[in-house]
């Protein structure tokens, strides 16, 4: 029997080893086979950019691209269209558009990028399938939309939904102890009350009214109609009759008929996959360089973490960046709700040493709240959209307590301490009133601190911040107004900024150095939890589930903000 289970081991090591082996060849093959070959442009062309259901904002991975899960980001979209723009070849944009994750900020950047190359002279064209306020947004900044005999457009205004989860948790034992400074911070209300406070309903239905007035006056704008909002509430349209009309779209056209347009007029097509390939006409100086850093995601303590910003990954990017002296100004694109108030203020402290060596421009994605917000308040300059979400100047803690739940299962628990405050934040029992007391006084002093450190970065008095915080969330517009932000803009915005900042000269185009890098194949291959990180967590469930996780693992504040905003 002994014999049996050597022979058995030495058998399952050979084939442990072989698969290894494997994936090792699979990857360098299929690494070979990725290796971008250069395309050129036919003349005539139509650069046509198919809207993803989820575009990140960080690097794409080059499993991402192998699984097709994601093939370009944000920024390959931004920077193709200004690409395009510069090579003569490129007539037009064709923009596929059907339902998608993209966020309303992403959509207003892509629009802006749309404009700036059809001041060019060139078109852009727009097929719309199907979508909702947001896709049809995006559509609107063509020069011609169509739609098929089939579409449905879903323009029809919007809502936010809040989830309760507090007598859910009631039924099987669950209750949580929470402490907050912020009248605006909700981000416990769904764990602790059972119906919505006056001020998280201000702030919802301010939100949501703000982003409305936004797209629907571009919309008005950019289609040329007077009666957006009676429009609007005439929706959705689900079918063809009446779209034409009302300027809704300018032709329906079958996708036959569409191409026999195209086809027509003489135009070839090139996909943004494609396009990414065609060498970029411009020349670049790689002496004088400019890091964009991409952090997105919730904001945790400790080494790099997929789908996360983590304090220690993002200081290690911009100790780099710091020594460098070929790279003379660093754009950070924050696309966070916030996390861990220590990581954040870790964060901010290198952002503050790192600006007296150089510029530091923050450019604020869909949404850059709370934490995120602490790690952009003390940049040289903040660009933001007109619907990012911003603000959340709050901290609250929260904690489960298990007890009735051990109760319900007949569950005893036996525990021994040497000190009198040994067992401060047991999730088995609620908080005494001392413990409360030394929670609050710990909440109210990184509160103080965190307005503090805001109201020096925006060249504000401290009761100035404190008046437009209290956890409160502001839409890109209205953080302008009240000086949480500089300046309406997107990433090429900020990039150009920094090259101003930066006294790079007219005429040189610094070179671009984009972090963090995305891992090689055959290092995520064998990564532990390579099917945890590509698979699962780039999911919503995934995602909500990660963020659930990382806001009750820990004991400690968080400068989060009040829930994930998902405006539909």
């Amino acid at each position: 029997m002994k014999k049996f289970f050597n022979v058995f081991f030495v058998v399952l090591g050979i084939i442990f080893t072989l698969l290894i082996i494997l994936v090792i060849v699979l990857a360098i093959n299929l690494s070979s086979l990725m290796k971008p070959e250069e395309v050129s442009v036919e003349p005539n062309s139509i650069l046509k950019i198919d809207l993803p259901l989820f575009l990140p904002e960080k690097p794409v991975s080059e499993i991402d691209r192998i699984l097709r899960k994601s093939r370009y980001n944000f920024f390959d979209v931004i920077k193709s269209i200004e690409k395009a723009k510069k090579l003569p070849q490129v007539k037009g944009i064709l923009l596929n558009i059907d339902f998608s994750g993209i966020s309303f900020a992403q959509m207003e950047e892509i629009g802006k990028e749309l404009n700036k190359f059809k001041s060019s002279g060139k078109k852009v064209y727009a097929y719309f399938k199907n979508g909702g306020d947001k896709e049809y947004y995006l559509a609107s900044f063509a020069d011609k939309l169509y739609c098929n005999p089939q579409s449905i457009i879903m323009l029809n205004g919007l809502y936010a939904n809040l989830i309760f989860f507090t007598n859910t948790f009631k039924k099987i034992g669950i209750e949580f102890e929470t402490v907050k400074h912020g009248k605006y911070k909700s981000a416990v209300e769904p764990f602790v009350n059972n119906k919505i406070s006056k001020y998280n309903k201000e702030m919802v239905l301010d939100i949501i009214n703000s982003v409305y007035s936004v797209y629907s006056k571009e919309i008005a704008k950019n289609r040329n109609i007077k009666n957006i909002d009676r429009l609007i509430d005439n929706g959705p349209y689900l079918s063809p009759d009446g779209l034409v009309e009302s300027n809704l779209v300018d032709s329906i056209l079958t996708n036959d008929e569409l191409e026999t347009f195209f086809k027509d007029n003489k135009y070839k097509f090139i996909t943004l996959a494609k396009f990414l390939r065609v060498k970029d006409p411009i020349k670049y100086d790689y002496k004088n360089k400019i890091a964009v850093v991409f952090a997105e995601g919730q904001i945790v303590g400790g080494k790099k973490k997929e789908g996360f910003i983590t304090d220690e990954g993002t200081i290690k990017i911009l100790k780099k960046l710091y020594k460098n002296d070929r790279v003379k100004a660093i754009v950070l694109r924050v696309n966070s709700p916030g996390g861990s108030g220590s990581a954040s203020d870790n964060i901010w402290a290198y952002i503050e040493k790192l600006k007296k060596k150089k510029p530091v421009i923050v450019s604020m994605g869909a949404v850059a709240a709370s934490g995120g917000y602490y790690i952009s308040m003390n940049a040289n300059r903040i660009f933001a959209d007109k619907m990012t979400i911003t603000g959340s100047i709050g901290v609250f803690f929260l904690m489960p307590v298990y007890k009735g739940l051990y109760d319900k299962l007949d569950l005893k628990s036996y525990y021994f301490k040497t000190s009198p405050n040994a067992t401060f934040l047991s999730t088995e029992n609620r908080l005494t009133d001392e413990e409360r007391a030394k929670m609050q006084k710990y909440i109210d002093k990184f509160y103080d601190t965190f307005i503090t450190k805001a109201a020096k970065g925006r060249n504000m008095k401290k009761e100035e911040i404190d008046d437009i915080g209290q956890g409160r969330v502001w839409i890109g517009i209205r953080a302008k107004e009240i000086g949480l932000v500089d300046e309406f803009g997107g990433l090429t915005d900020a990039i150009a900024y920094a090259k101003k900042l930066a006294k790079i000269p007219e005429g040189v185009n610094p070179k671009l150095d984009i972090y963090p890098k995305p891992k090689k194949l055959i290092a995520q291959l064998l990564e532990e939890d390579f099917l945890l990180s590509s698979k699962i967590l780039n999911s919503k469930l995934g995602r909500f589930l990660m963020n659930v996780k990382e806001l009750s693992e820990k004991e400690e504040i968080k400068a989060l903000m009040p829930y994930t905003i998902e405006i539909k």
